[in-house]
């Protein structure tokens, strides 16, 4: 849909990467990797090193805008290509 209306021959699906103490983040970070390297016009955007709220789980507004900026230029250097 949105490469329709944006007129894009394509469009990449983008996925952050989880990021908390959960006992299954490896895994689910390994399927993430593994989808992102097999799967045509994914990408992944990390999050790691962004600050979080004390339940280690949410970001903070610090980690939003830092995540944000990441995001903006995993997309921008996609479709600048």
């Amino acid at each position: 849909f949105a490469s329709k209306c944006l007129g894009l021959q394509r469009s990449t699906l983008f996925i952050w990467v989880i990021n908390n103490d959960d006992v299954y983040v490896n895994r689910v970070q390994n399927a993430q990797d593994d989808i992102a390297q097999k799967v045509p016009f994914v990408q992944v955007v990390p999050t790691n090193c962004l600050e979080k709220h004390r339940d280690n789980l949410h970001y903070n507004t610090k980690g939003q805008l830092d995540f944000c900026f990441r995001f903006s230029t995993a997309y921008k250097d996609n479709f600048s290509n």
